[in-house]
């Protein structure tokens, strides 16, 4: 006789109110973000740069209702990973706020991966291509391949679409925080996210040891669901949505600022202090 299976088993519904108690102001100001976003991305706009910066928001929008699933359900690990690529969009749209001339690169670098797309088929796969768009994707991967070949060998693309690194785009993202704080009266109040965040978070991303490591308590047995570790690193990582939300606002003049800073980021600021 076989054990009948529920119709759901997802999560822990008994960590909803606990976790939502102890983190009520982080969860209002996804509440206060929630129709500011909706707005912001319902608004047509023009132009490639702001197609781009919208989209990624509407992505990284999603990816933040992840997170606070996750979060409700004590996947703290599992949060921080989501949060790491919110982190990685936003040294992305800021860095095409400050040089909106590699807008063309963020677009062309697609040809590339078309390419290594191709390549990584088997012949079989290959055969089911027109003759005619591998010819014209050829044609159009000789043309931007010149942009990204790679300093040491010129007939190989780049790994990235950015010709600065993301370690140089984290260091110019911080620069950039700096200056905001100090107008701010906050001069000296921020930490280097690159270090103190994505480093740590790419290992638990990628699994080396050091994010093995992460995912052990101090009697070396694995932080296993639900629990409380690294709930609030992934909630204080969610700052970066409101940042990428506060730079679409600006380059689309949309007039929202005021709104966020009320609301939003008003109550993310508050949560933190809490902490």
């Amino acid at each position: 006789m076989t054990e009948n299976c529920p119709d759901v088993v997802a999560g822990f519904p008994e960590w909803w109110e606990p976790v939502h108690q102890k983190y009520k102001l982080f969860f209002e100001c996804a509440f206060r973000l929630q129709p500011i976003v909706n707005e912001m991305i319902s608004t047509p706009v023009g132009g490639h740069l702001l197609m781009i910066v919208g989209h990624t928001l509407a992505a990284a929008a999603n990816s933040y209702a992840a997170i606070l699933t996750l979060v409700l359900n004590g996947f703290g690990f599992d949060a921080v990973r989501i949060a790491r690529s919110i982190y990685e969009a936003e040294l992305n749209v800021l860095w095409l706020k400050n040089h909106p001339e590699d807008v063309d690169d963020f677009l062309d670098y697609n040809i590339i991966q078309q390419k290594q797309y191709y390549d990584a088929m088997d012949a079989e796969q290959q055969k089911a291509i027109s003759k005619e768009r591998v010819e014209e994707m050829m044609r159009e991967y000789d043309r931007v391949l010149p942009r990204f070949a790679s300093s040491r060998d010129k007939t190989r693309p780049r790994n990235e679409w950015c010709k600065v690194s993301i370690w140089e785009r984290a260091k110019g993202a911080e620069a950039y925080w700096n200056k905001q704080l100090e107008a701010d009266g906050l001069a000296g109040k921020s930490v280097s996210l690159y270090k103190a965040f994505y480093r740590p978070a790419s290992s638990m991303h990628h699994l080396d040891i050091a994010g093995i490591i992460a995912h052990m308590d101090s009697e070396m047995n694995a932080h296993m669901a639900p629990c409380w570790e690294y709930l609030e690193d992934a909630l204080v990582a969610t700052g970066s949505l409101l940042r990428i939300a506060s730079y679409f606002d600006e380059l689309a003049g949309l007039g929202l600022g005021d709104r966020l800073g009320t609301g939003p980021i008003a109550s993310y600021v508050e949560a933190c202090g809490k902490l």
